[in-house]
């Protein structure tokens, strides 16, 4: 699960609103938005507040955070795969190309 939605998640088990959270750890309501909908993310501080006001561990929101979402990571594997199949394809024919010279000029 990606930040932004821990962040809502954990509000809404809290039964808070943006606004009442905002206040509590002292930022806009703007900002808080910014976080649940991945616009931006907090800093180790905020971060801290956060945790302890909505009564979870920091771990919790960093925890199984990767640097790709899942649609990203399926393009980023594709991707890998694509290359390692160009290469493979290329060696290929780099051998058939050395057998067929060797039986020529044998």
């Amino acid at each position: 699960m990606k930040l932004s939605e821990k962040i809502k998640q954990a509000r809404m088990e809290n039964n808070l609103t943006q606004q009442q959270l905002s206040d509590e750890i002292n930022i806009s309501r703007k900002t808080l938005s910014g976080w649940e909908n991945d616009r931006s993310s907090p800093n180790v501080e905020l971060l801290h507040d956060l945790a302890k006001c909505l009564n979870k561990d920091v771990l919790y929101f960093i925890e199984d955070q990767s640097e790709f979402n899942e649609g990203e990571l399926a393009t980023e594997n594709s991707l890998i795969l694509r290359r390692l199949v160009s290469i493979i394809s290329l060696c290929l024919n780099v051998f058939f190309v050395l057998v067929i010279l060797y039986v020529f000029f044998k």
